[in-house]
């Protein structure tokens, strides 16, 4: 952890005793998830099972303004506990922060600054636009690493708003120097059409020949069916450097309690060499009340690799039970180097997770 963002967790908690002292609105909540899982194809020398235990407490503070404004700040801790399957390598981390942030907001505009979720785009499992995030349908905890920013978003007339962020690079780097932050801007745009999204983002020194920029358009239209893209273009040294492509598709069939259907397809060009294209396709099945069954299916044409995912959820209101099953090409089919030591991804594997919301 940086000693910047100890001296902001410092802050952070005088701000909080100050709040509570005044009789502010002060929430405690987290999720506690456990998980083990089994496969048949582990790295070398690690065994064919590994264990995960997390916790994320979160604690938020909430303060009312005049004229209808709110100040509120949050502060959420990853506590974890792991075993990847090689017996010297069972980790305890407990200086993991997860969130971090102060926000103002009012009826028109929102600021946050500190450390956050930044994600958009309408793609689920291809997503050339999952820029800052990590999420994925495949994780019951639905949770994603934090960037380190300021925030601005400004809400127009029809629901369209425009957004504006710079991003810490360099988190060991003093907050007032400008060169270890890279701006963004987005807008989207409601139309009669469906929601349009234009995006442009710039890593590296501003000043700098050799940054990174990345403009994007992605636009999602619901109705008898949902449709929606994504496109990114990347210039390096002001030459097209990369360029992905992706349009979905879903639709919800009238069987039994609904069974939904999605599907992506992506083709990314990098570097003058096509990558793709990659293909998916998610059905989810409402069981009972309480059950649900999605299946995730993806092809790399190009590699002709194919990777399957079942899970089986049975979720309460606070808690869940998961059974995930995956079949994916054995570590032998790659060529690439080196490969992750993770046991899921690889060969046929199973996972049990159980995730606890308070």
């Amino acid at each position: 952890m940086s000693t910047n963002l100890k001296r902001v967790s410092i802050s952070m908690a005088v701000l909080l005793l100050s709040s509570a002292m005044l009789g502010q609105q002060v929430h405690l909540k987290g999720q506690l998830w456990g998980s083990i899982t089994g496969g048949d194809d582990p790295a070398d020398g690690y065994e064919q099972y590994s264990e995960f235990l997390g916790y994320i407490p979160t604690l938020s503070v909430t303060k009312q303004l005049q004229s209808g404004t709110l100040l509120d700040f949050e502060w959420a801790h990853k506590l974890s506990l792991s075993y990847d399957g090689n017996p010297e390598n069972e980790v305890a981390d407990f200086e993991d922060f997860h969130r971090l942030w102060l926000r103002y907001s009012s009826e028109r505009l929102e600021v946050r600054l500190g450390l956050q979720k930044i994600a958009f785009g309408p793609g689920m499992v291809l997503r050339p636009l999952a820029w800052f995030d990590t999420l994925d349908p495949k994780d019951p905890t639905n949770q994603t690493d934090g960037v380190e920013a300021l925030r601005v978003r400004y809400f127009m007339a029809g629901n369209s708003a425009l957004w504006f962020w710079l991003i810490r690079r360099n988190s060991s780097a003093s907050w007032t120097d400008l060169n270890t932050f890279s701006p963004g801007l987005r807008l989207d745009a409601t139309t009669s059409y469906g929601e349009l999204g234009l995006t442009f983002h710039q890593d590296g020194d501003w000043a700098a020949k050799n940054n990174q920029r990345r403009i994007a358009i992605d636009f999602r239209f619901d109705g008898f069916v949902g449709l929606w893209t994504e496109a990114y273009v990347m210039y390096l040294d002001n030459t097209k450097y990369s360029t992905s492509y992706m349009i979905g598709g879903d639709y919800t069939f009238p069987l039994g309690q609904g069974l939904l259907m999605m599907t992506e397809h992506s083709l990314t060009r990098y570097d003058r060499l096509d990558v793709g294209p990659v293909s998916s396709v998610l059905v989810s099945y409402p069981i009972s009340m309480f059950d649900q069954a999605m299946l995730i299916l993806v092809n790399d044409w190009e590699n002709k690799r194919t990777y399957n995912y079942l899970r089986w959820s049975r979720a309460y209101d606070n808690l869940s039970f998961n059974l995930m099953l995956s079949l994916n090409p054995r570590r032998s089919a790659y060529e690439e180097a080196p490969l992750p030591v993770a046991l899921a991804g690889f060969g046929s594997s199973i996972n049990f997770m159980i995730v606890y919301n308070h």
